[in-house]
């Protein structure tokens, strides 16, 4: 049973175009002025995958990929932590994204807000941004 629920739609445009990840290490990247073919050689990765991470298109695999790059980058400990926090929101919010997908085509939309809701700690409508620390 599909439920149409346009606070849930709205929604996961947000969650769809978050990219506090993205924003955060193309920042960091664009400071030190690295060619992307550059750090991937330095993190043996395929200069695709810095452009896909620039880009929001996908973000690193795990935190150890994330402590090489930020090492490769010769990011600050407040930068790396910066970077790490970034990594984690964008992680959990694509992990969202089925999960309402799911609860939209089921029906079961409004106790998913309400998940979802727990989870962020803010109303439906904004996404946390933590805050950098310098």
């Amino acid at each position: 049973m599909q439920d149409s629920h346009p606070q849930a739609e709205q929604f996961l445009e947000k969650l769809r175009s978050y990219a506090l990840f993205a924003e955060l290490f193309n920042y960091y990247f664009s400071k030190q002025g690295i060619l992307q073919s550059h750090l991937a050689e330095m993190i043996f990765v395929e200069p695709a995958t810095i452009s896909h991470w620039r880009k929001n298109r996908r973000i690193p695999e795990n935190l150890a990929i994330l402590h090489q790059a930020s090492k490769a980058l010769e990011l600050a400990p407040p930068e790396r932590e910066n970077l790490v926090v970034a990594w984690c929101n964008t992680r959990m919010v694509r992990d969202l994204i089925p999960y309402l997908e799911e609860t939209m085509r089921t029906g079961d939309v409004a106790h998913a807000l309400q998940v979802v809701q727990l989870i962020i700690g803010n109303a439906p409508f904004e996404l946390p941004v933590p805050e950098v620390r310098q």
